[in-house]
């Protein structure tokens, strides 16, 4: 396949990329400002009351399980705490831009597995980087293959194209993108990532989650990115899925997991996670 595209023919062609969803622009801000509490986040996402009900349904489910039903947004932000609400937020917020209504085959499989990386990319940084890294990480997680999202809509066929011929032949993604347009969902998620002005580790994972030997300053969380990538390929989160593939025998995956058994723990943990959060998403 030849080149057909260039990166600044895409945004030539669109005008521009997509602004950052307002709600998670707005979190972000509030997240960057040392003087915000739980208060001023409640407060925020007040004003939105399908915003507020979807995140107290979420904080009422098996995930964030407590002993009585939650029944504010100030309780859950004092049970769950204020950046796992954010995350949260963010999460809705994303969702809500980029997945709004009836999804197709393609959008589902792309939003599962942003899902699935984050959930994912949290559990594996609480034991891998303490439970101060975990939200940042669902973040990363969340965020990683935003190229992804932006190509799937402004290319259409061409990139509905790419996803048959990994499923057909298994073969890689990101080298067929390499291959088709002489540019990667990696290298356009890091210009929106850019114009959104993201943090930066977020950024790196956007950027180096297919080639984590070049992160320079957020490895580990990079790495976690990429372990999750391989994860939600063998469970089927995603476009690409390859159920046969052994994940033990992966280098990266050899550094979070000691054997099979944790890792199939860790699996069946994440999977039931998912398939709860992706219903109270909707």
């Amino acid at each position: 396949m030849e080149q057909t595209v260039s990166v600044d023919k895409i945004v030539e062609m669109t005008g521009d990329l997509p602004p950052m969803p307002n709600v998670a622009a707005k979190v972000m801000e509030m997240m960057a400002n040392p003087m915000t509490d739980g208060r001023s986040m409640q407060k925020f996402i007040s004003t939105d009351q399908a915003l507020a009900s979807k995140i107290l349904k979420i904080a009422n489910s098996a995930l964030y399980s407590f002993s009585r039903d939650i029944t504010s947004l100030s309780h859950a932000i004092s049970i769950i705490g204020f950046n796992t609400i954010t995350s949260l937020v963010i999460a809705s917020s994303t969702k809500n831009a980029f997945f709004k209504g009836k999804m197709g085959l393609q959008d589902k499989m792309i939003w599962e597995h942003s899902l699935a990386s984050a959930f994912g990319c949290r559990m594996l940084a609480k034991s891998a980087l303490g439970a101060g890294k975990t939200e940042e990480a669902f973040l990363c997680g969340l965020l990683h293959d935003i190229g992804k999202v932006i190509l799937s809509r402004k290319l259409g066929d061409s990139y509905s194209a790419i996803v048959q011929e990994a499923y057909n032949t298994k073969a890689s993604f990101f080298e067929l993108e390499q291959k088709t347009f002489g540019f990667t969902h990696s290298e356009v998620g890091s210009l929106v990532a850019k114009k959104w002005k993201l943090p930066a580790v977020i950024e790196e994972c956007i950027e180096f989650h297919h080639k984590p030997e070049e992160a320079q300053n957020a490895k580990v969380i990079v790495q976690i990115v990429t372990a999750l990538n391989h994860i939600c390929s063998k469970v089927g989160y995603g476009l690409v899925v390859d159920k046969d593939i052994e994940l033990m025998e992966i280098e990266i995956i050899q550094k979070f997991f000691n054997n099979e058994n944790t890792l199939n723990d860790f699996i069946e943990k994440l999977v039931a996670t998912v398939e709860e959060q992706k219903r109270l998403f909707e």
